[in-house]
């Protein structure tokens, strides 16, 4: 196997293709780096099974898996994990990195115990693709040098893009797609926590909705969240945001006795980047849709009484 197709090959499933795509654009431009779509083109007209498994089993020098629990268990996901473990049973795991991107960091049950593993989330991006670049040198990869013509277009491509950003946040339009993001949000979020009603009926989750918020509440800590938009043609110090509370939620039109107390609160803002015309920013992160609202819902659960006197955030670090 001296010969290779591809220098790095990612594997992830449907939901994760943003975080794909960031890594892929980190390092598109010093590696020949397969990421499917990018390559549909490539693959187009060939036994798609055969020519996935192929690209992880003999044709990438090294395999980075994005991985949550479901990664293997969809067609292509499948197909690609097949290749990677064929591939190992010859030559061992080495050619591998795992990246974990669930808060508490998972691997296959057949991925030896003794191999290192990456958890995006603890690490975030640019520390995820430095490690990839240290496996690259660790494998003999040459990582290509960029000319100063190369340098200055990306500079260049950069430099327009945030220009075109900052000018669509700007802008009426900016406005519209990013209240059409939230009501799709608050749509997602309320369709999660009605799946998670039917799955864990002992939680007691109740929906509770107006025209401007989403409230939850259960058996433990309720979670409120609203979008604030103040200008008409600017999302300047426009936000969504997400509180959780002792009791509730304090919605309009629903009052008590108490008070309730805020325990947490999060604000998050819309924007775009070169992968994803519509997103929400937290923290120096960007999410999709789905994403966040995967997010909001982790930030209720993990908030519930687990029954043994502690939260389900805590009981992921007991020992």
């Amino acid at each position: 196997m001296d010969q290779y197709k591809y220098d790095i090959a990612l594997s992830f499933l449907a939901r994760d293709e943003s975080i794909a795509k960031d890594i892929y654009n980190r390092l598109k431009d010093r590696y020949n780096v397969f990421i499917y779509s990018e390559q549909q083109k490539t693959l187009a007209g060939k036994d798609g099974e055969a020519a996935f498994k192929q690209v992880f089993e003999t044709e990438a020098k090294l395999v980075v898996v994005l991985y949550r629990p479901e990664w293997g268990s969809t067609p292509w996901t499948r197909m690609e994990e097949t290749g990677i473990r064929d591939r190992a049973y010859k030559f061992g795991y080495g050619f591998t990195t795992f990246v974990a991107l669930t808060d508490t960091p998972q691997v296959p049950d057949w991925f030896p115990k003794q191999r290192l593993y990456v958890g995006y989330e603890r690490l975030g991006l640019d520390t995820v693709v430095t490690v990839i670049d240290a496996r690259a040198q660790e494998a003999e990869i040459p990582s290509r040098e960029l000319s100063v013509i190369e340098q200055a277009q990306i500079l260049q491509k950069r430099r327009l893009f945030e220009a075109e950003r900052v000018g669509f946040l700007s802008s009426y339009e900016g406005v519209q797609s990013a209240q059409n993001s939230e009501k799709k949000l608050r749509l997602l979020v309320e369709e999660k926590f009605t799946e998670l009603s039917v799955a864990a009926p002992s939680l007691r989750i109740e929906i509770h909705t107006n025209d401007a918020q989403l409230g939850i509440s259960g058996v433990g800590p309720a979670l409120l969240i609203g979008y604030r938009q103040v200008y008409g043609n600017t999302l300047t110090d426009s936000k969504f945001k997400v509180e959780l509370f002792s009791f509730g939620p304090p919605m309009k039109h629903r009052s008590y006795y108490e008070q309730p107390q805020r325990l947490r609160s999060m604000e998050l803002y819309f924007d775009r980047t070169e992968d994803q015309p519509t997103c929400w920013r937290f923290n120096g992160r960007h999410y999709s849709e789905e994403q966040t609202a995967e997010l909001i819902v982790k930030v209720w659960l993990d908030a519930q009484p687990d029954g043994s006197g502690g939260t389900n955030s805590q009981r992921k670090f007991r020992r």
